[in-house]
C-alpha cells in the first residue's frame, strides 16, 4: 500500500533507468532476460516473497487496488451500537 500510495520505494533503479532497457537494441536477448530477472529478484526481495510468485501477486494487487476496498472513503453506520475496536500487532 505505500509502494502504491509513493510514500514508500524498492531500493532498486526504475526499469526506465536500467541501462539494457534504455537501448534495448545494444544487448542481446539473453542480456535483457538477464536483466528482467534481476529486477524481478529485486522486487520480490522488497515484498518478502518468492519471485515465482511475484507476477499472480501484482496481478492480484492490482485488483485489490482498482477495487472500492481502497477508494479512501470513510463508511459510516446508522446504528446506536458502539463499535468494537480490534488492535493487531
Amino acid at each position: 500500500m505505500r509502494l502504491n500510495s509513493g510514500s514508500s520505494t524498492p531500493d532498486m533503479q526504475l526499469i526506465s533507468e536500467v541501462p539494457e532497457f534504455i537501448s534495448p537494441e545494444n544487448y542481446s536477448e539473453q542480456e535483457l532476460n538477464k536483466a528482467m530477472n534481476e529486477q524481478k529478484t529485486k522486487f520480490a526481495n522488497y515484498f518478502g516473497i518468492p519471485v515465482s510468485k511475484l507476477d499472480p501477486f501484482i496481478a492480484h494487487m492490482a485488483v485489490v487496488f482498482d477495487s472500492d476496498l481502497f477508494s479512501g472513503g470513510i463508511t459510516t453506520f446508522d446504528t446506536d451500537e458502539d463499535m468494537e475496536t480490534i488492535t493487531i500487532f
